[in-house]
């Protein structure tokens, strides 16, 4: 991470992943193994830590939910808007997505949501660009030096 900061740090990204700091690790590697796991519970160490922070039905949780009906239910409201926003992207533009399959992906039925978890990323990052894009209409293009 903190190679890819500095490598990022050039064009003004950052990176950050709070889980793999050095602290963290140890509090974690700290914990017994007859600790980590509670039988019905889960994630028996994090709830605690997170006790009076996160509601308590959640940290009572025995299993992971699952959000389709409320992604599907999105989809199919916003779909318009979505179609319009997938018309022209600086993404299919750059060669980096194919706008046909893209398409494809929002109004195909899907019997679980995996074909569909590409989507968060490529809409934030074609959502970045548009927000860059708008953002260098004011900064001058960068000069070519000679070295």
């Amino acid at each position: 991470m903190r190679r890819n900061s500095r490598i990022g740090a050039q064009s003004g990204v950052t990176f950050h992943a709070p889980y793999t700091d050095d602290r963290v690790l140890e509090a974690v590697l700290s914990v017994r193994l007859a600790d980590r796991v509670a039988p019905g519970l889960l994630k028996p160490v994090l709830a605690r830590a997170l006790d009076g922070v996160v509601p308590a039905g959640i940290l009572r949780r025995t299993g992971k939910d699952d959000a389709s009906p409320v992604l599907y239910a999105g989809l199919r409201r916003r779909r318009g808007e979505l179609f319009d926003f997938a018309a022209d992207t600086h993404l299919a533009r750059m060669g980096l997505i194919d706008t046909a399959a893209l398409r494809r992906m929002l109004i195909g039925t899907h019997a679980d949501t995996r074909p569909l978890m590409p989507f968060d990323p490529t809409l934030a990052c074609e959502l970045w660009l548009r927000a860059v894009s708008s953002a260098d209409t004011t900064t001058p293009a960068p000069t070519s030096r000679t070295t």
